[in-house]
């Protein structure tokens, strides 16, 4: 993991500039002095508000990408990442202000003042900030979303498909060993096997009927080994998190702009009226999910060799009449009893793979989460000549963005905790821990 640190453009960074005159005129209208001072605003305006910052912990992919071109490379580069930002901004609308005020009236001298730039709320760095930041752990989470969107867990249901027709299956099986000897006295009874004394109509029915199951079970194998490996994708958002509350701060207040010595009671007394100081806390919050699934099926295994050759022996049995030389030439007592005895093996196998069967190819777990407090002015009427001057709000803001990965058997466990049988899952589908 890498961290990098940066400033963020701040409310100094982004006001205009501004400009501030004022002219003393005797009773004879006569300019008598004329001040003027402008520029911009400096670190020293912040107060006790920072400069904006912004923090990154995130991972350097750009190693692992060498060598592949883009189109190529279709594999699950993401990683853990962590954002922290923080600043004081305002929009800092530019106003123009004039007003006039009588300095001294027995002297009759009269002050004309005139101001160019942005009028804030309050001085944007006294603005009250956000505690701290909301970062909660995102593992429960993440683990309660992969239980929402995760596909049908295809390794369990083929555990309980094979146990039913192994269940459905072994009425017929249980008579296997008599077969063979069943079988054998039809074929030397020649016209007469259908004779009941030979039981030929049950033991077609167990032939049939076995040879369903076998038959079965190696199409239901079969569908599952040709989508074993296959990605489906998933996403879930959860329902954003918002509040917001106002509070007055205070009432009867002058608007901010800058004063550099100059005195403004001119511009305040003259052509400014008072308003609200209006505070409002604000807090969102947004957690989704996305991810890939898939699943692996252990192929190759000793007893499915035999249910694939007792598949191929049982299945023609069910297109053809049988007859007694048909099911003697099919030696139907050795696929059957191969179907007995590794049925079970297999079911044993997948059964104990319901845990570990489906697969996250990669997972990812998000959160974006605002704190923010801004301070508006109530735009009041001004108190000469009916003008209007809005002030432009502030507000001081929290931001954070984290992203979790999920390990291929979820987030809530690590590598270190798989067991033998889950890191052969992984290197079969070719994940590591970097995925």
């Amino acid at each position: 993991m890498r961290e990098r640190y940066r400033t963020f453009p701040d409310w100094c960074d982004t006001g205009p500039g501004w400009s501030n005159r004022i002219r003393v005129y005797d009773s004879s209208k006569k300019l008598t002095s004329s001040t003027v001072q402008s520029g911009h605003f400096m670190a020293s305006d912040r107060g006790a508000s920072p400069k904006g910052l912004e923090y990154t912990q995130d991972e350097n992919h750009i190693e692992q990408l060498k060598g592949f071109k883009s189109f190529e490379f279709h594999g699950d580069v993401g990683g853990e990442f962590f954002l922290q930002r923080s600043a004081t901004v305002s929009e800092g609308n530019q106003q123009r202000i004039h007003g006039e005020l009588q300095n001294y009236p027995s002297a009759g001298l009269k002050s004309v003042y005139d101001y160019t730039g942005p009028v804030y709320a309050i001085p944007p760095g006294n603005n009250v900030r956000p505690s701290g930041p909301v970062i909660r752990d995102l593992k429960p989470i993440g683990t309660h979303a992969i239980a929402l969107v995760k596909p049908t867990n295809n390794v369990a249901n083929l555990a309980t498909d094979l146990a039913e027709i192994r269940r459905d299956g072994l009425p017929h099986l249980w008579g296997v060993e008599s077969w063979k000897a069943r079988t054998f006295r039809a074929r030397q009874a020649g016209d007469e096997y259908l004779n009941q004394e030979f039981g030929w109509a049950p033991l077609v029915s167990d032939v049939r009927g076995a040879s369903y199951a076998a038959a079965n079970a190696h199409r239901l194998l079969k569908s599952y080994e040709r989508n074993s490996h296959k990605m489906v994708r998933r996403r879930y958002e959860f329902p954003i998190e918002s509040s917001e509350s106002w509070q007055v701060v205070s009432t009867g207040q002058f608007p901010w702009f800058p004063d550099r010595g100059i005195p403004t009671s001119g511009i305040i007394s003259g052509a400014l009226g008072t308003g609200d100081i209006l505070r409002c806390t604000r807090f969102y919050r947004r957690t989704w999910f996305s991810g890939a699934f898939t699943y692996h099926l252990p192929i190759g295994f000793n007893s499915r060799y035999k249910l694939i050759r007792a598949a191929s022996q049982a299945g023609p049995l069910l297109g053809i009449e049988l007859t007694p030389e048909v099911i003697w030439n099919a030696t139907p007592w050795t696929w059957a009893l191969d179907w007995v005895s590794n049925a079970g093996d297999c079911i044993s196998i997948y059964s104990d793979m319901q845990t570990d069967g489906l697969v996250i190819k990669y997972g990812y777990i998000m959160e974006h989460c605002v704190q923010s407090v801004t301070t508006y002015y109530g735009p009041k009427t001004a108190g000469s000549g009916g003008f209007k001057y809005p002030a432009s709000s502030v507000t001081s803001f929290l931001e954070t963005k984290t992203r979790k990965k999920a390990t291929p058997f979820g987030f809530e466990v690590s590598w270190s905790s798989f067991s033998p049988r889950q890191l052969a899952i992984a290197a079969a589908l070719g994940l590591s821990r970097a995925f």
